[in-house]
């Protein structure tokens, strides 16, 4: 059984300075999204927010109903 995944608002940059703004979506299992931009466009700065290894400067990321960072980093590689 898998979970939804959504994004909300999701603000990404360096050093308090954005760089991407109000990115949203919405996956349910088995669906697969995919990243397209160019070198330097910030696609490893989203994914680094959405997993926790950069502090997102706004937004929310929620598996299933629970917002990622109420979620511990054992649980979460699961």
């Amino acid at each position: 059984m898998g979970y939804d995944f959504s994004v909300k608002g999701l603000t990404v940059g360096y050093q308090k300075i954005p760089l991407i703004r109000d990115i949203e979506f919405h996956m349910e299992p088995g669906e697969i999204l995919t990243l397209i931009g160019p070198n330097g466009g910030g696609k490893s700065t989203i994914l680094k927010s959405i997993t926790r290894q950069l502090e997102s400067l706004a937004g929310t990321v929620y598996i299933g109903e629970k917002e990622i960072h109420a979620i511990d980093y054992k649980e979460l590689a699961k």
